[in-house]
């Protein structure tokens, strides 16, 4: 039997009470509401609390609507002391979503299984013995790359600073995924060659002996770190693109140059 997750009764009131005391400003409570295509739908008078009270009431009559919106808020609230609150509202609710995590959770552990990927591959003297690493790196960047390109865009604003915010935030999701991109292409070549290698290596086995099949390996090796020489320097670019844009972005990435900094808050105090 499928759980009802409809919105009604007290876990509407919870929810329109988070949000009223942390996201209190029309401009923000608007941009969301664009963002989730609920715009027009939603009663724009009174204050914070009447202007939440209609626009979850779209979203609870929408399904498709509440399942953009909860993601939005989320990462508004990340960071924030009413974050929290809104994670056990979700657990609480059914709400909490198929993956359970944030973006900004998810984000932060593919970041953090890049580096240890990378450096794991590069304790190998031969690269056809870190397979599994290089394997573990697609796998986090990709990650990385479908939550980037998730992303709601920003919303155009007739504030100034909210504008230039917005071009900053479109700026950063094209420099992170072009990364993303270089890396890849770098990745899936090693992954290629090493595949190439091994039959290589197979056939030189059977048809030479002693000296021209040590050179002939020597030959490979030294092909293989060469291409992993460019998936190492292609993955720290990516986690350097990653360190300056995401906080473009207002998600700050643990272990990183940007550790320690003050991460942005948009919910109220």
């Amino acid at each position: 039997m499928t759980e009802d997750t409809r919105l009604e009764g007290p876990p509407f009131g919870e929810l329109v009470a988070i949000l009223a005391k942390s996201i209190r400003e029309e401009t923000r409570i608007k941009s969301i509401a664009t963002t989730v295509n609920a715009m027009g739908k939603v009663n724009w008078d009174g204050d914070a609390r009447d202007q939440w009270t209609s626009l979850v009431d779209v979203a609870a009559d929408r399904p498709a609507v509440l399942g953009a919106l909860l993601p939005i808020i989320d990462d508004y609230l990340n960071g924030t002391r009413y974050y929290d609150e809104f994670l056990q509202w979700r657990e609480k609710n059914g709400q909490s979503g198929p993956s359970g995590q944030s973006s900004r959770a998810r984000i932060h552990q593919a970041v953090s299984d890049v580096r240890k990927s990378r450096s794991s591959l590069l304790a190998h003297n031969d690269p056809r013995k870190g397979q599994l690493y290089l394997r573990t790196m697609r796998s986090s960047i990709m990650e990385i790359k479908e939550i980037i390109e998730a992303m709601p865009d920003k919303v155009p604003s007739a504030s100034i600073v909210l504008a230039d915010a917005a071009e900053e935030a479109a700026a950063a999701r094209s420099e992170i995924l072009f990364a993303c991109e270089e890396a890849l292409r770098e990745v899936d070549q090693l992954t290629i060659d090493i595949i190439e290698a091994r039959r290589q290596s197979a056939r030189v086995r059977q048809e030479y002996s002693g000296q021209e099949a040590f050179t002939a390996e020597r030959s490979m090796v030294r092909h293989l770190l060469n291409d992993r020489g460019l998936v190492d320097l292609e993955s720290q670019a990516l986690l350097e693109v990653i360190d300056q844009q995401l906080a473009h972005l207002e998600i700050p990435v643990p272990g990183s140059a940007l550790q320690g900094q003050a991460a942005p808050q948009r919910a109220e105090s």
